[in-house]
């Protein structure tokens, strides 16, 4: 594995396909720059438990809910009573 970014930016340009667009490209820097913070964020100790990210989901899920509860007709939210 390369030590340098700059060798490894190489190694990554290198295994790419040859119809890979800049899209792809930025993609693949993107990804690593991401798991690199959250390797970081977790010898740092910043992490979340199991229990707290369930909390929230449900949270949003309950959300959800509440939102599908209403439709949206001409621009204006209507409660939806099946």
């Amino acid at each position: 594995m390369p030590h340098s970014m700059k060798a490894e930016a190489g190694q990554r340009v290198r295994s790419l396909p040859e119809e890979a667009s800049w899209y792809l490209l930025m993609y693949e820097i993107y990804v690593r720059q991401k798991i690199e913070q959250g390797v970081r964020a977790a010898a740092e100790g910043r992490v979340v438990s199991h229990e707290e990210v369930r909390r929230v989901l449900r949270s949003v899920d309950e959300h959800r809910l509440d939102l599908a509860r209403f439709r949206f007709v001409a621009g204006h939210p209507r409660l939806h009573c099946p």
